[in-house]
């Protein structure tokens, strides 16, 4: 992959972001939103889920921007692309054809 289409440094902070709101963000609704405001279990969980909801769109723009997918990429021989003479091969070495 060229420098061009991958974005290293952005994909990992990305990453980052995600697994580091995750943990945190937990962290806070458990302690501070169930003793200050006194929400149940079930609020926390509906909060947590919003919120997360909401931070994702901006992070999946971010790795969008760090590694955008184009026609011709490395793994375009994964997908599926219609069952026409399309023949699969087995780990015990037999094959078969998508059409029988």
């Amino acid at each position: 992959l060229g420098r061009d289409r991958f974005r290293p440094f952005w994909k990992f902070l990305a990453v980052k972001a995600l697994v580091s709101i995750v943990f945190f963000q937990g962290y806070f609704l458990n302690t501070l939103l169930s003793t200050c405001l006194s929400l149940s279990q079930a609020q926390l969980d509906f909060s947590y889920a919003c919120m997360v909801s909401i931070e994702v769109l901006p992070l999946s723009a971010l790795v969008l921007y760090a590694w955008r997918p184009k026609e011709g990429d490395w793994h375009e021989g994964d997908i599926y692309k219609g069952s026409a003479g399309v023949r699969v091969e087995l780990a015990d070495g037999t094959g078969s054809s998508l059409n029988d």
